[in-house]
């Protein structure tokens, strides 16, 4: 029977069982090659169904969204994500003059990227489109969390505020940013015992201004200042894997003041609500108050402080999450989780844009597919293909279990 057809039948046709594995092919010969593959004979461990386990919103940060066409694959399969992107997309356009069709082109220059208003509407339009997504699949967070910037699609999803005064904040942010004078950050892997003491050590040797820290992560430092400061650290790190964030902003430092000045002044004429589902902060590291998320030197302070990156982890672990799901390009906040000590022993990350060129379609399918094998109950139908016709495909293989008398007793002849 054809491929599509048997997709159709394994989707729809069938109940939906514990263990669970998908594929992801355009052919039959694909297909049959990928079911041979480790996780898809059988061995897959079963999984709680999707009202049993908690599901956790992670919405990453500042510098991870990068040329290569981000939204381009979910665009393309993700009706629910192209409608919410594109009113994200013609409010930008309208309001602010940024076209952000660049993100659906792999062509786009880099130096596009490097705009802290195209960075921050970017990643706030793709956090807000497959938030939407997962929305109308009634895939609901039990708990969000972003880093920096993605604090804000996390605010919105948790019902802090409206889209049109989310988006008037990320702009207003956007913009008194990139007015700020420049600045680098700078990504440190603390691959080592002794890391931390080494950055500390090497940041004492630097003369004043010298950068100061903005992402504290568990395994993973983000340091911020001037080009030059930043610059000389990188050089006196040269024993530790660094890499320079797609910014040419200082976020989360001094520098962020005349910035942090304005945002506050939006921000208090901006209606905020209690968050209806629970928000860590990046200030404190803990649960985000009522009081904290409508107040504009909350938001301020978000700008200019530390994010609290690995005590955020703490506080979102400790909440009971199973699923932990990544809105947003690449998989900084996967990464994050399962390299925090408190992930031992859970199941699942997924990121639903990793950051993959190629064949971006099938790779968002995969995601998809990861969240269904996770337990979570995507309507798979509506990726089986064009045709709406079922096959006669063999049915559930029975369980072999031996079944015995009761006795001892040989059997009689008869």
């Amino acid at each position: 029977p054809p491929l599509d057809e048997v997709a159709r039948t394994l989707a729809d046709g069938r109940r939906r069982y514990a263990h669970r594995a998908t594929v992801v092919a355009r052919d039959v010969e694909r297909a049959a090659g990928a079911l041979e593959e480790p996780g898809t004979d059988g061995s897959a461990e079963a999984v709680e169904s999707a009202g049993s386990a908690g599901v956790a919103f992670l919405y990453p940060g500042q510098g991870t969204l990068r040329p290569g066409g981000a939204a381009a694959g979910a665009y393309a399969v993700l009706p629910a994500f192209a409608e919410a992107f594109d009113e994200v997309r013609a409010w930008a356009l309208r309001e602010t003059g940024t076209d952000l069709s660049a993100l659906l082109r792999p062509g786009t220059p880099p130096d596009w990227y490097h705009d802290p208003v195209h960075q921050q509407l970017g990643l706030f339009a793709l956090g807000h489109a497959l938030t939407r997504t997962l929305a109308g699949w009634d895939i609901r967070p039990t708990a969000v969390m972003g880093n920096s910037i993605g604090e804000y699609a996390a605010a919105l999803a948790a019902g802090v505020w409206e889209l049109p005064d989310a988006l008037e904040l990320v702009h207003t942010r956007a913009l008194a940013t990139r007015d700020t004078a420049p600045g680098r950050m700078l990504a440190v892997e603390l691959v080592r015992d002794g890391a931390r003491e080494a950055v500390t050590e090497a940041l004492a040797g630097l003369p004043e201004p010298r950068p100061t820290l903005a992402v504290d992560g568990h395994d993973r430092l983000v340091l911020s200042g001037s080009p030059e400061a930043v610059g000389r650290l990188a050089e006196r790190l040269d024993g530790l894997p660094t890499r320079m964030l797609e910014t040419r902003r200082a976020f989360h430092s001094a520098r962020m003041a005349p910035a942090a000045a304005a945002l506050r002044t939006r921000v208090a004429r901006v209606t905020a609500r209690a968050p209806r589902v629970p928000l860590v902060s990046n200030v404190t590291g803990g649960w985000a108050t009522p009081g904290e998320v409508a107040s504009a030197d909350y938001w301020a302070a978000q700008l200019t402080g530390t994010v609290r990156l690995q005590q955020g982890l703490d506080t979102l672990l400790s909440g009971g999450a199973e699923v932990f799901v990544e809105l947003g390009p690449g998989a900084s906040m996967s990464r994050a989780v399962r390299d925090h000590p408190g992930h031992a022993g859970r199941p699942t990350t997924v990121p639903l844009l990793d950051g993959a060129t190629d064949d971006a379609e099938a790779r968002v399918l995969e995601a998809v597919g990861r969240l269904w094998e996770a337990g979570l109950d995507v309507e798979v139908g509506q990726f089986a293909g064009e045709s709406r016709q079922r096959c006669s495909l063999p049915p559930h293989p029975l369980d072999s279990r031996p079944c015995g008398t009761g006795t001892d007793r040989p059997a009689g002849h008869v």
